[in-house]
């Protein structure tokens, strides 16, 4: 009896770390008007491993995806010194055809990532300004990447963008002068 608890013991044990090495996926749009060109996706490593990042599109998933994604990996913030990797071409299908998706393969410790995506000629400051000029998707039509993290031997978690500093100033701003208004 005990020997069968032991077994069962360490069969879920080696069961719930494999299934913690598992992907997780998230669609973004990208536009040509900004904000909305550059879009970004926020990740946790809580353990290190090998990571695939991929940026799909139209060659794998269809018409509403981007034609040509781009992606550019950052860690803790989106600057200029925390820029760790880019692809635009290197993604392959299943059925391991090279085609014009993005692969980022790179071991990550643990630690905060952001993903930049967008669309080909797609430079690392287009991804820290957030402003990509060569974004040929308009407004009513936004175009579709989706973002892919696995890895065999690492966990990630995805987690909410925050706003940026710029928009909370933006909007007391504007409240500012909405009850200056009012009050006139």
């Amino acid at each position: 009896m005990k020997l069968k608890f032991q077994s069962l013991a360490a069969a879920l044990l080696l069961l719930s770390s494999a299934s913690q090495a598992a992907s997780v996926t998230q669609d973004v749009e990208i536009q040509a008007t900004d904000p909305g060109s550059v879009a970004y996706l926020a990740f946790t490593v809580t353990t290190a491993g090998n990571f695939n990042i991929w940026g799909l599109g139209e060659e794998t998933l269809g018409v509403l995806y981007n034609e040509d994604p781009m992606l550019h990996l950052f860690q803790n913030s989106v600057r200029l010194g925390n820029w760790q990797a880019s692809d635009d071409d290197s993604g392959a299908d299943i059925n391991n055809n090279i085609h014009s998706d993005a692969l980022i393969a790179q071991y990550l410790n643990k630690g905060n990532y952001f993903v930049a995506a967008s669309e080909s000629d797609f430079t690392v400051d287009a991804a820290i300004s957030g402003n990509n000029a060569f974004s040929v998707y308009p407004a009513d039509s936004p175009s579709k990447i989706r973002i892919k993290i696995d890895s065999d031997d690492g966990v990630a978690e995805i987690v909410p963008v925050p706003l940026p500093a710029a928009f909370w100033l933006f909007a007391s701003a504007l409240v500012g002068v909405i009850s200056r208004r009012r009050q006139v």
